[in-house]
């Protein structure tokens, strides 16, 4: 997973715990590596955060108790995504309301 910016490029390498930055126009270079404490287990708690996800999820659904992800929050986040893949393609800034 990454960010691609005006000013440089960031990627995360999951396997190592750590984010690598490549500043604008020296993405050919070695990218400054930025270490990040995990909570627990590879890969920022379990594949960001899958690993949390799953078992409360299933105790949601058999005991009622509240998800950690509403539907709105699916939805929030499947526009992120539609609207980054928008920007991408017409190289414009794109609003979410």
């Amino acid at each position: 997973m990454g960010v691609v910016g005006d000013q440089g490029v960031l990627q995360t390498d999951l396997g190592n715990l750590q984010i690598l930055h490549w500043q604008h126009g020296k993405r050919k270079g070695e990218p400054r590596v930025i270490k990040v404490k995990a909570k627990r287990g590879v890969g920022w708690g379990g594949h960001l955060g899958f690993a949390e996800i799953h078992p409360a999820f299933i105790r949601a659904i058999r005991t009622g108790e509240t998800q950690l992800s509403s539907v709105a929050d699916c939805i929030d986040g499947t526009l992120l995504a539609i609207a980054a893949e928008e920007s991408i393609r017409t190289r414009k800034i794109i609003t979410i309301k």
